[in-house]
Formats: C-alpha cells, sequence, structure tokens
C-alpha cells in the first residue's frame, strides 16, 4: 500500500533514492544483520598444574640418590709360608772333605751316604798307631730347641777290627762337633730351622718365619 500510494502521489523515484542511500550508510553501530554469526570468543582455561608439574611432585619423581657407605677394608695378613732349603749329599760331602783337610776329623778318605728318615752315614779310615781301621759312624741330624741343626753320633764300628774304647768315643765326639758346624753352615746366617728330613740326595730344612720365635723338636 506504501508503494502504491507513493507510485500514486510520484514520489516512487524519492523513495528509491532513499533506499539506496540507507543501504549505503549501512546499519547503525551495535546492530547485527540477520543470519551473520557473531563469534563469541571464550577465555581458554589456564591450564591447572598437574601432579608432576607441583615441586614436590617432580622431587618426587627423581630418583633418590641413597649415599651407600663405601667398604671398608680388612686387614687381613696372610700366614707366612715357611722357607724351605735343600741342602745336596754333594755340597755335605764337599764340607766334609774340607774339614777332614783342615785336620778338624782324624778320618780319612771319607764317604758320605744319606739315610732317610734322619740318618748320616760316614765311612773312611782311622789311623790307630801304625794302622788305618776301617770304620762305619752313624749319626742322627735333628733340629734342636734353638732351631739349630745338629748332629749325634749314634754308631761307631770298626770293619774287621776293633777301636780301642777311647778312640770311637773321641770320634764320636769330633763328628758331632765338626758335622754340625758343616750343616748349620748350610743354613742363611741367623736362620733358625723348624725341622728336618734327610732323603736320599739331600737334606730338606724348614726354617722357621723370621718373625717368630724357632720352634723345638727333632725329626726322627
Amino acid at each position: 500500500m506504501f508503494v502504491w500510494t507513493e507510485l500514486q502521489t510520484g514520489q516512487l523515484p524519492g523513495l528509491a533514492d532513499r533506499l539506496r542511500a540507507a543501504a549505503k550508510a549501512g546499519a547503525p553501530a551495535g546492530t547485527q544483520t540477520a543470519g551473520a554469526a557473531t563469534p563469541n570468543p571464550t577465555r581458554a582455561p589456564a591450564s591447572t598444574p598437574t601432579a608432576l608439574d607441583t615441586p614436590t611432585a617432580v622431587a618426587a619423581a627423581r630418583p633418590t640418590a641413597v649415599p651407600t657407605a663405601a667398604p671398608r677394608p680388612t686387614a687381613t695378613t696372610a700366614p707366612r709360608a715357611p722357607t724351605t732349603l735343600a741342602i745336596s749329599a754333594a755340597e755335605l760331602d764337599a764340607e766334609l772333605k774340607r774339614q777332614v783337610a783342615n785336620g778338624a776329623v782324624p778320618l780319612r778318605n771319607p764317604v758320605l751316604t744319606l739315610a732317610p728318615p734322619d740318618r748320616v752315614q760316614l765311612r773312611g779310615g782311622v789311623p790307630v798307631a801304625v794302622f788305618e781301621v776301617p770304620v762305619e759312624i752313624e749319626a742322627r741330624l735333628f733340629v734342636d730347641d734353638r732351631g739349630a741343626l745338629r748332629l749325634s753320633t749314634t754308631r761307631v764300628d770298626a770293619v774287621g777290627a776293633s777301636l780301642p774304647a777311647g778312640v770311637a768315643s773321641a770320634l764320636g765326639q769330633q763328628i758331632d762337633a765338626q758335622g754340625s758346624q758343616a750343616v748349620e753352615a748350610a743354613l742363611p746366617p741367623g736362620a733358625a730351622a723348624r725341622r728336618v728330613a734327610v732323603e736320599s740326595d739331600r737334606v730338606t730344612v724348614e726354617l722357621a718365619p723370621a718373625a717368630s720365635s724357632p720352634s723345638s723338636g727333632s725329626v726322627g
């Protein structure tokens, strides 16, 4: 009706002009055109720290280094093994011949033989007046209570003859003294023996450790 009225009154062109002006001016501020979706900005929720982000949780999550005490070195003293010394039959025989040459033992052409487990045998000739009487001497080798090696004559026999009692006794004493010096000279200076064993080709001496006192006893 309004358009018809405007058309009858001859004002239709003016109405068209007013519509175009209104379209150019645009909608008033604060108004929205129909169908235009206005985004509704929403504030992103602040991130809530999780349990693993808290200092306590972080500290709990870290592996705890538990200090362990270093093991103390245990002072152990290994027992010192005794030193074993071997004296060959040839060495003893050479020492005996040296003493015979010095006149310490009145025995000519001596021959030494080792008799296990603890015996030393000597064969030779003993001058009696104008004769030379063959003899066999047997002595026991042992360790005394001071750790020294000792010979003790157990038998003096004449072969095919007889010896005066005084000669046999004196010969035995000389063998004891000089023979003990011979076997003792084969040990290191100041060494003490623990035990001794006679073998067929050598004499084996077990030395006592230097820190301990010599043990007493004998072998045989």
